[in-house]
């Protein structure tokens, strides 16, 4: 309490004795007080930008054939796909993965799951 009681002294005898240096910081520290308010208001009553509305893409026109004449059976103006692939198309398209890739892709999968899980009991 003491140490208290001679601070409070100290500081009342700084005011007396420089007054007008004692008016010149506490109107620094009111102004400084203002300015935060001031910033902390901007900041939060700043307006909030709006995302641009989205307008839906519709085409149009026609599909346009490509300039050269290099049109294959396999080129689509449009198509549309089915549930499932029919056996021509999985004969045509689809390459059975090998044993060695199918182990690598096990062996990533499973490093992957591991730094997920870390060491998670």
């Amino acid at each position: 309490m003491e140490k208290i009681d001679k601070l409070k002294n100290k500081i009342s005898d700084f005011i007396e004795r420089n007054k007008a240096l004692s008016v010149a910081i506490l109107a620094a520290l009111a102004l400084m007080l203002i300015l935060i308010v001031i910033a902390v208001a901007m900041a939060v009553s700043g307006s909030k930008p709006r995302a641009p509305s989205r307008t839906p893409f519709s085409s149009e026109d026609e599909f346009i054939a490509p300039e050269n004449n290099t049109l294959t059976e396999d080129y689509y103006f449009s198509r549309s796909a089915g549930d499932a692939w029919e056996k021509e198309e999985v004969d045509e398209w689809f390459t059975m993965p090998s044993e060695s890739s199918m182990n690598q892709l096990r062996k990533d999968n499973e490093a992957l799951v591991d730094e997920i899980l870390g060491a998670a009991p």
